[in-house]
């Protein structure tokens, strides 16, 4: 599995849920130059640049993060679903770079330490 720098990436979260998106902008930048070089760190900075753009979208109600999942058994099933999507063999490293940040963002939904957008 490739490591990702978690706290950047909960600060990541938690800047953008709170609409600070210059503190958001900011960590971007950091976990960039974190990100292991290649298609998997290109999604996954993808995938967080997406999150960032569509909360700003907030009145969008079929952007999917505006409907993220606040109960911990829906946050836990989706968590799988991207889990999924991650180790399937024929997923590009793109692709697995793009849900794992999407994993773990439901997954810190569902532990409790980060609250969706209401």
């Amino acid at each position: 599995m490739t490591t990702i720098p978690k706290t950047l990436v909960e600060k990541f979260y938690r800047s953008t849920f709170n609409r600070n998106f210059a503190e958001a902008e900011r960590l971007l930048g950091r976990i960039r130059r974190r990100l292991p070089k290649g298609e998997w760190g290109v999604g996954f900075s993808t995938a967080l640049e997406g999150i960032m753009t569509a909360y700003k979208t907030k009145d969008d109600k079929y952007v999917f993060v505006n409907r993220l999942p606040k109960e911990k058994g829906e946050a836990l099933r989706l968590a799988e679903e991207f889990k999924g999507k991650v180790e399937r063999q024929v997923s590009s490293e793109f692709d697995k770079g793009y849900f794992s940040a999407w994993e773990f963002l439901v997954r810190l939904i569902a532990s409790g330490k980060l609250k969706p957008p209401s």
